[in-house]
């Protein structure tokens, strides 16, 4: 995989003294990667404690998924571990 952390939140911005906001795409996961030997896309949206997906998170996942990537909100890399070697057995022989 070739994997970027996708900057999202809202940046601090002394020139007005406030936020700027951050992605203009609502819900974009956390990390996005493509996988080299096959070009699929994935998206991570990492999770921890009660954090819970946005609507607009939960869609832009389930539109990965239906297009053919990977996509999957983690709560720990043994998970992201275990469900992308899921996922790679259904693509690699």
């Amino acid at each position: 995989f070739h994997a970027w952390r996708q900057n999202n939140a809202a940046v601090y911005d002394a020139s007005f003294g406030g936020y700027r906001k951050g992605s203009v795409t609502l819900g974009i996961s956390d990390v996005l990667a493509f996988h080299k030997a096959t070009s699929r896309f994935a998206a991570v949206e990492v999770k921890v404690g009660k954090d819970t997906l946005t609507p607009e998170q939960a869609a832009f996942l389930s539109d990965v998924i239906a297009a053919g990537g990977f996509g999957c909100e983690c709560r720990s890399i043994a998970q992201l571990e275990r469900e992308l070697a899921t996922y790679l057995s259904t693509l690699l022989p």
